[in-house]
């Protein structure tokens, strides 16, 4: 259960307001602004996925280069909307996304600058519509 931060959420924050309920083993939801050591098993909920969608974007992009297409892993800390931004600005042809949704349902999406359009692909599709995808450029 994620908490607004600030004093008052590390206090209670919208405790009144939020179900709780407990396990068979007696354990609630770990709370983010927790005083407590819960607050590790949050921050570990987040080091995980994390890294399954980092796992999945190097996977693209390998792919990609096993097919022969130039690509290029963004993998600055910038938020997504500034580095969909620059890679308008560079002129990318196709852009792919990954994010935890589309890791969550096993897919990419792909959108092409030039016209907009975008396709949600399987993982294993991806690399070879990819490809498809510049040829009709």
């Amino acid at each position: 259960i994620a908490n607004a931060s600030g004093c008052t959420a590390a206090h209670g924050g919208s405790l009144p307001s939020t179900p709780y309920c407990t396990d068979d083993r007696g354990f609630g939801p770990p709370w983010e602004q927790s005083l407590f050591e819960d607050n590790a098993e949050f921050a570990f909920g987040f080091l995980n996925a994390h890294e399954t969608v980092n796992g999945e974007l190097v996977d693209a992009v390998s792919q990609l280069k096993d097919a022969g297409v130039d690509a290029l892993l963004d993998d600055r800390k910038d938020r997504a909307g500034v580095k969909f931004k620059d890679a308008d600005l560079i002129g990318y042809p196709i852009r792919i996304t990954v994010g935890p949704k589309t890791v969550e349902e096993d897919v990419l999406e792909l959108k092409v600058r030039r016209t907009g359009e975008t396709v949600t692909v399987s993982v294993g599709e991806a690399a070879g519509k990819t490809v498809e995808m510049l040829t009709a450029l």
